[in-house]
């Protein structure tokens, strides 16, 4: 699908990960999605909070932010973005994100 716009490739799994997936092809379509970058710039704050959070992540903590990342703002995921359709509902997708980061992995 070509899509129109400001877009970047999200890893779904981050590149920095990749050394606890020696089985997974971090670069595989499947763990590539398309973004808009507004979106994408909320997901990398995901990943930082996770970062300063989980220094020395397992590969299932990995995998569970990949799920709270895929659950909250996978509706953007290879479509068209609209920032005027999606504003609220973005702010709303980051705030639940953050509220389930800090629920699995507290801080220290």
């Amino acid at each position: 699908m070509k899509l129109k716009g400001s877009y970047e490739v999200h890893h779904r799994r981050p590149l920095e990960y990749a050394h606890l997936f020696p089985e997974k092809d971090i670069n595989a379509a499947a763990n590539l999605k398309g973004l808009g970058d507004e979106v994408h710039q909320h997901i990398n704050s995901i990943w930082a909070e996770f970062r300063s959070r989980r220094p020395n992540a397992t590969p299932a903590e990995v995998d569970e932010v990949v799920a709270i990342i895929d659950e909250r703002f996978g509706r953007w995921y290879d479509v068209p973005y609209s920032a005027s359709d999606s504003m609220v509902v973005l702010g709303e997708a980051v705030k639940a994100a953050r509220r389930r980061l800090g629920d699995y992995f507290p801080s220290r």
